[in-house]
């Protein structure tokens, strides 16, 4: 199987907030190294004052400065900073990143080379996280790393959360995304707009979404109205057989490859126009 990556958006966002955490701890290490060092030159001036009036005979002066070096033993040293733990959003982008990975791994071993998995496609709807290309058509795959049993009403879609004991913490917590969309609206959007491009430029074929959970603790609760053409694990997703139930024609795999790959560069490049045109503030 075939990997071409347009975009790698998580991963993007994992690594920079990796990066601003790792230059946060480097702020604070060398503001805590230059208190070390005003810490100590401080200590060594007081004492070399002692040293000074007894030297010079002023006694009453040499003991005031004895009695501030000994206050001095008392001041707090410096701590050295510990590296900050991950922020929860941090945790949710490793999160989903390693679920993309997983999920690619899974496929790997499922599909043979005549399948291309897509990664970070973009369009005017959003993003799909994966998009599996074959001859019987294109497979859009939404991976969620939420943690709970996921339960669905047609676009209404919650979970109920579980500790590691198994333990309910929380029930009904809606799953969406930042504009309100269930999972299968995100990916079903995403694939709508795809197939009226491949539409207009003849390379009609069998558009299929799927909804992964990657979470270990992840798993199916009631379902009604499923708005998507798979929701599970995984190793639950037979792709041949998902394809063959939708009675898909066969299509050209290759040619759908580079039609997506040309949508995708022409949407980047609407984004980059329009964010290099956007007024900053000072305009």
């Amino acid at each position: 199987m075939r990997v071409v990556t347009l975009s790698d958006h998580t991963g993007d966002k994992l690594r920079e907030a990796r990066n601003q955490r790792e230059a946060d701890h480097a702020r604070r290490v060398h503001m805590y190294e230059d208190a070390v060092r005003t810490f100590e030159n401080t200590r060594a001036e007081k004492r070399a004052k002692v040293a000074v009036e007894w030297k010079a005979g002023r006694y009453g002066r040499a003991l005031a400065a004895s009695i501030a070096v000994v206050a001095n033993l008392f001041d707090r040293r410096p701590v050295s900073p510990t590296m900050a733990s991950a922020s929860d959003q941090e945790r949710v982008w490793e999160a989903g990143n390693e679920g993309e990975v997983a999920v690619l791994d899974a496929l790997k071993h499922q599909l043979g080379d005549d399948w291309t998995v897509v990664a970070g496609y973009h369009n005017r709807k959003g993003e799909a996280d994966l998009l599996l290309v074959g001859d019987l058509g294109v497979l859009g795959i939404e991976v969620k790393a939420v943690n709970g049993k996921v339960h669905v009403d047609g676009e209404r879609w919650t979970r109920d959360k579980y500790d590691k004991y198994g333990n309910v913490v929380q029930t009904s917590v809606p799953i969406t995304d930042k504009r309100g969309r269930s999972p299968a609206q995100q990916i079903g959007e995403v694939c709508g707009s795809l197939a009226q491009y491949l539409e207009q430029r003849g390379k009609s074929c069998t558009i299929l979404t799927a909804v992964i959970l990657v979470h270990p603790r992840a798993s199916v609760g009631s379902v009604h109205n499923l708005r998507a053409n798979f929701l599970g694990r995984i190793e639950d997703l037979d792709v041949r057989n998902l394809f063959v139930r939708a009675r898909a024609q066969p299509v050209h795999g290759t040619t759908l490859v580079q039609a997506i790959g040309a949508d995708h560069a022409y949407h980047q490049k609407r984004r980059t126009q329009a964010r290099d045109t956007r007024p900053t503030a000072s305009a």
